[in-house]
Formats: C-alpha cells, sequence, structure tokens
C-alpha cells in the first residue's frame, strides 16, 4: 500500500490482517489521492485537510515529494483539533498522536505518512513486520505492476497477496493465481462509533477521530471488522 497521511480505519484492518507489509513509497505520486490528506469532523461536517507540498516536486515518485511549510501546517491543524475535539473523552491521546508525527523533521510527505501508519500500529498493538518497496525491493522497481506484487510476494515466501477492496479493478485473481499466489481483497465493515460534539454519525474518517473519540481498547475491536472476496 501507498504510504497514506492518518489514515482511515480500514487501512489499519489491513495493516492488523496481513503478516508482512509492504509501503509501496517509490511508485508514482498520485494527486488528489490519500497521501497528503484526509478527513476530521468540523462542525459536524467532514473538513479535508490537506498538507501542502512543493509543486516542482509532485511529478515524481512519493518519496521524492516535499512538504512546503510543515511548522505553519501544524500550528493550523492543532488549532481546528483544539477547537473541534476539545471536549472528546480521549482527546489527550489523539492530540499527542498528531503532535509528535507534525513536529517531525522531515520535507518528505512519505515519511510523514509512514511514521503516522507505524506509530498508530504501535498504540494499537499491531505485530505486523513493515518493508519498504524503496529499500527492501528496489530491484523489482520498473517491472509490470502485477508481476512487481508476484515477485515480491515470493520473495517474502508468502502465497497470498492482500489488497484493499478499492483495488478490486486493477488486478486479475486469475493471472496471480497462475503464479503461484492467491489474491484476496479486503472490504472493512465500518462500525458507527459515538463521535462527541456530533448529533450525526461521519463515516470513514481519519484515524485521529477514532483516537479522539474511543479507547484504544474500543479501536482494536474494529481491527477485525472486514470480509474479504
Amino acid at each position: 500500500m501507498q504510504p497514506y497521511i492518518f489514515p482511515y480505519i480500514g487501512y489499519f484492518c489491513l495493516l492488523n490482517y496481513v503478516d508482512n507489509f509492504v509501503f509501496y513509497d517509490d511508485v508514482g505520486f498520485i494527486k488528489q489521492g490519500w497521501i497528503n490528506r484526509n478527513r476530521i469532523n468540523i462542525n459536524e461536517a467532514a473538513f479535508q485537510f490537506t498538507i501542502p507540498l512543493k509543486r516542482k516536486t509532485i511529478n515524481g515518485s512519493i518519496k521524492e515529494v516535499e512538504i512546503l511549510d510543515l511548522g505553519r501546517f501544524k500550528e493550523k491543524f492543532e488549532k481546528s483539533l483544539l477547537t473541534s475535539y476539545n471536549d472528546c473523552p480521549f482527546f489527550d491521546v489523539g492530540k499527542s498522536y498528531v503532535s509528535r508525527i507534525l513536529s517531525i523533521n522531515t520535507k518528505s510527505i512519505s515519511r510523514l505518512a509512514y511514521e503516522s501508519v507505524i506509530l498508530a500500529k504501535k498504540i494499537l498493538d499491531i505485530d505486523t513486520k513493515i518493508y519498504f518497496a524503496s529499500k527492501d525491493f528496489s530491484y523489482t522497481s520498473g517491472i509490470e505492476r502485477s508481476d512487481r506484487l508476484i515477485k515480491i510476494a515470493h520473495e517474502l515466501k508468502c502465497n497470498v497477496y492482500v489488497n484493499i477492496i478499492g483495488g478490486k479493478d486493477l488486478y486479475d485473481k486469475k493471472y496471480f493465481s497462475k503464479n503461484s499466489v492467491d489474491l484476496v481483497f479486503l472490504k472493512p465493515n465500518l462500525q458507527k462509533y459515538k463521535q462527541y460534539k456530533s448529533t450525526k454519525f461521519i463515516e470513514g474518517l481519519s484515524i485521529i477521530d477514532l483516537l479522539m473519540n474511543l479507547s484504544v481498547k474500543d479501536i482494536k475491536k474494529q481491527l477485525n471488522l472486514f470480509t474479504l472476496e
């Protein structure tokens, strides 16, 4: 999976389910994607925040894309969180999580995104092993998309490749099967939970929203709420 900033719970369902997780950080950056943006609850509506990037870098691979003035974004974003979530029961947990990530001294959106995943992984006690395509499988770069995934699976001695349901139109199960890899799609079953300061439930928000509203114990219960296709 590409590294996403503060991803939603479905990302962590996938991370928790698999034995090995590869950050696909050396593929092309997708504009208008989830690498540098996500959603939180502001005034009972899904507000999409975006970490600004240097325009001259966004045509490269994810790991080459640079952030534009992270400090300024951090200041404004933390004020928004204070206004929107200050009465939530686990505000200190969520605030600390966000602050630790946005305080990282880096210009790399790739690093900021994968660190946001790794820290949440630690908070949620997920023990999946992490790899980076750019470092651990750089020799597979340039191979056709499906063949590269199959090659990485073979290198890790895995016989199942799991993707989020959104990738269903990208890959052919028969092709993977011919190459001794079963292709499985994970579909998160998003559950409603109490969102404080909100009279209606807003689905699919960033992990930030869950950390503000739920205990770690209750968030962990959601990690196994999915179906496989």
